[in-house]
């Protein structure tokens, strides 16, 4: 997906390359809403699925997820979230044909992380918010996947811990949405995820960023093992 901003409305494009990276065909998304794409996946019947941020006309952002056949063409789109701002981050398409969407949405005076799941034609079957503590002004999550037990694991950020400071966030949910638990690794001033995936030990393998010299720019990769609850039992920063 490509983002193209013109005249006050963002469309998006779809392009398709053959395996030699010669084009077979690009297709334009969008009408007189603002859209950005943030997550693109190919489904399990070769169609697509996209997800992110449809800023309407009152100026306030929606979470939206676009399905289309393999040619780009679009089958149907959904639209997620409340009165205020929302955003889609992250789409994967689960066991059953639906579809899991992680983002957040803004329940004033704060940002929490948001999790939608759907059916295969894209309706709502639960959502649910997720705020780490009463304490922290974001929650972002970034990442979804879905677990071994039909659950999902998601990842990204929570800020609030003070001036400046971003921490790492990992929230695990049942099949139903409801929060098993959530962590936070605060290894520097500034520490977020942006993917979490299970291994064969079950326990998890997230990849993020940190900032380990506390000046707000210079970030480092980081990557760290957690059991099956969380907790880390080694962490890297290269």
């Amino acid at each position: 997906c490509n983002y193209l901003y013109n005249g006050g409305n963002g469309h998006y494009y779809i392009t398709k390359l053959d395996s030699s990276f010669q084009l077979q065909w690009c297709k334009e998304i969008g009408n007189t809403h603002a859209y950005t794409p943030q997550s693109f996946q190919t489904c399990f019947d070769g169609t697509f699925i996209i997800c992110g941020i449809m800023l309407d006309s009152t100026g306030y952002s929606n979470m939206f997820l676009t399905k289309t056949d393999s040619m780009g063409n679009i089958l149907w789109t959904s639209i997620f979230g409340g009165s205020e701002h929302d955003h889609g981050y992250c789409v994967k398409q689960i066991n059953d044909g639906g579809f899991i969407v992680s983002g957040k949405t803004n329940i004033a005076p704060t940002d929490e992380a948001y999790i939608v799941r759907t059916d295969i034609n894209g309706n709502l079957l639960w959502s649910t918010t997720v705020r780490y503590t009463l304490n922290v002004s974001g929650n972002y999550a970034r990442f979804i996947d879905q677990t071994n037990d039909n659950g999902f694991i998601a990842c990204g950020n929570v800020t609030g811990f003070g001036a400046g400071n971003t921490e790492a966030l990992m929230m695990k949910l049942d099949s139903s949405g409801n929060v098993q638990w959530t962590k936070t690794y605060g290894l520097a001033k500034g520490d977020q995820l942006m993917a979490a995936y299970q291994t064969a030990d079950n326990g998890f393998l997230m990849a993020g960023t940190t900032d380990t010299a506390l000046s707000g720019t210079n970030r480092e990769t980081l990557l760290l093992k957690t059991d099956s609850s969380g907790n880390v039992l080694w962490s890297k920063i290269f």
